[in-house]
């Protein structure tokens, strides 16, 4: 059977020469569920009663942020910078906890895919039509986004807020990398709020259950539709795997398939072969705070939720951290 790519569904030239060199490793990274036709799937999963992870991040975020607000601007003006923004949601629940305190001249969206940009923009505006938003498509595991926010903190003269929520750290391949990109962006009065599903080994069973959902393998399998598969053309096999503590989705080919890659590109794929669609980490407190350090930065809190299961830190440079421990010391004295 052959197959050929929809090239219609990305945003361009780069994110196909991506995709297709992504396929040839046999592996999908997950920002390729976001983009074009998937943008709408993954927005569905969000909202669907299946997905709990939404509703996890959300009541953690409505009980702690305004505690964990008290270590920001103290000028009471603050930018909002979304790392990874997919529908808004997450974005707008941050907005409306934090204007209670804080002007908020600018909320910036950054997201691999333009629709899905466009999704964040009209779910904000229809919660908050009064909130500056600006929208910018990168791959922020590849580059940094300088040259994005500055105009900004230029124009805002205040610190900045960084949000990387939704397990967003968790998904791509290397998330030092991620980290890393954003630091070299923040200055010494910037903070970046992280939220991670944490590993529990007696919640594996529980984890995996979080996946298994029509709705999640219509999101999970939709990007591979972009090479013409479908779901009939081999099986969905979920697994937990305990040595990377990643939860792990392969879709096993049932038939011998090749895929037309243009150019006179071809890729040939055999029954039984796996292609790893779904790579989602969880993560230790350590492993955590360890990433913030390698990357130059510093948790000044955490906190969890009640089991346990989910997690915010709130970090800010190592420069930032080390004045205001110095500070909190002549204090005490």
């Amino acid at each position: 059977m052959t197959v050929g790519l929809h090239r219609e569904a990305f945003d361009g030239a780069e994110q196909v020469e991506e995709y297709a060199s992504a396929l040839r490793t046999g592996f999908l990274p997950l920002k390729f569920a976001y983009v074009g036709p998937a943008a709408r799937t993954h927005d569905e999963l969000v909202r669907s009663r299946e997905y709990g992870l939404a509703d996890i991040e959300a009541r953690l975020l409505r009980a702690r942020l305004p505690a964990l607000s008290n270590a920001l601007s103290l000028n009471r003006v603050l930018a909002l910078v979304d790392v990874g923004s997919g529908n808004g949601m997450k974005a707008g629940l941050v907005l409306q906890v934090l204007r209670r305190r804080y002007q908020i001249p600018a909320y910036v969206a950054l997201d691999y895919s333009a629709e899905l940009l466009n999704i964040a923009l009209a779910n904000i505006a229809a919660a908050l039509p009064d909130q500056h938003v600006i929208c910018h498509r990168v791959d922020f595991e590849a580059r940094d986004f300088r040259a994005l926010t500055q105009p900004i903190r230029d124009e805002a003269h205040c610190p900045i807020l960084f949000l990387l929520l939704g397990h967003t750290l968790g998904n791509p391949l290397d998330r030092q990398a991620v980290l890393s990109n954003v630091a070299v962006g923040m200055a010494d009065d910037d903070h970046l709020l992280i939220g991670v599903e944490l590993f529990r080994p007696d919640r594996v069973a529980d984890v995996l259950a979080h996946y298994q959902n029509e709705p999640f393998y219509r999101a999970v399998f939709n990007p591979l539709s972009f090479s013409g598969l479908t779901r009939t053309d081999g099986t969905l096999e979920i697994a937990f795997n305990k040595a990377t503590r990643d939860v792990e989705v392969h879709f096993r080919l049932l038939k011998d398939v090749t895929v037309d890659l243009g150019n006179s590109s071809r890729l040939h794929l055999t029954r039984g072969e796996g292609l790893l669609i779904f790579l989602s980490h969880r993560f230790t407190s350590s492993e955590l705070a360890d990433l913030c350090g390698e990357a130059g930065l510093q948790v000044e809190q955490m906190v969890s939720d009640r089991e346990n299961s989910y997690k915010l830190a709130l970090v800010s440079p190592v420069a930032h951290a080390e004045r205001h421990s110095a500070h909190a010391g002549r204090s005490k004295r």
